[in-house]
């Protein structure tokens, strides 16, 4: 199990399942079968972020963005969550 902290979500990843959690409750599950992509992405201002590509029942590509920024501290964990997400995803 592979664990990325950001300051207000937290992603794991078993090797089959995405879980992210946030402090307000809400949470997310996903398969990693329906995963499209796992990247870090900058956006215009430079920032980086997780982004999660998925593929919805009509395949489709939705982007999940988490709601903070990664920080020097948390970009290389977010990288190896992600690099685990996209191996196991080339695995199946």
């Amino acid at each position: 199990m592979i664990e990325c902290k950001l300051e207000r979500q937290i992603f794991t990843f078993d090797g089959h399942i995405i879980h992210r959690l946030h402090p307000s409750g809400i949470a997310m599950h996903f398969h990693v079968d329906f995963v499209e992509s796992a990247i870090i992405e900058m956006d215009k201002k430079g920032r980086q972020f997780i982004k999660i590509n998925l593929m919805d029942r009509l395949d489709r590509s939705l982007g999940l963005w988490p709601d903070r920024e990664l920080t020097p501290e948390t970009l290389p964990q977010a990288q190896a969550f992600v690099d685990e997400v996209m191996k196991a995803k080339e695995s199946r």
